[in-house]
């Protein structure tokens, strides 16, 4: 619980929050509109994307629950950073890491080449 003064008509008063109400958990933030009503979500990324619709894993009453959100009710999607995982350099071996960066900057050069 935190405990915050805000002024009210110039009268200090005292608020309790309840921090487990307003946080926000996980890796992916989404609007989405619901029976009319715009929300915002905060929960972590399971599959889709914004033309399929999306799954989340959201933290609900102390509880992960699994909500899909169809496409229609998508307003947006901030996926995570990067669909690599976070130990990728100790899963590939020297080799596969170097034909993967020959593959990135071959397809930068392609963007380039469009551009011209």
């Amino acid at each position: 619980m935190l405990r915050l003064s805000v002024l009210q008509a110039d009268e200090p008063v005292e608020r309790a929050i309840d921090l487990a109400e307003v946080a926000q958990v996980g890796d992916t933030t989404m609007g989405v509109t619901i029976d009319g009503k715009s929300q915002f979500l905060c929960g972590e990324y399971v599959a889709g994307d914004k033309e399929t619709g999306v799954t989340l894993s959201l933290l609900e009453s102390g509880r992960w629950t699994e909500r899909r959100f169809p496409p229609e009710a998508i307003e947006f999607v901030n996926f995570p950073m990067s669909p690599m995982p976070a130990n990728y350099h100790e899963l590939m071996k020297p080799r596969e890491f170097y034909d993967l960066v020959a593959f990135l900057r071959e397809q930068q050069g392609k963007k380039e080449q469009g551009k011209k």
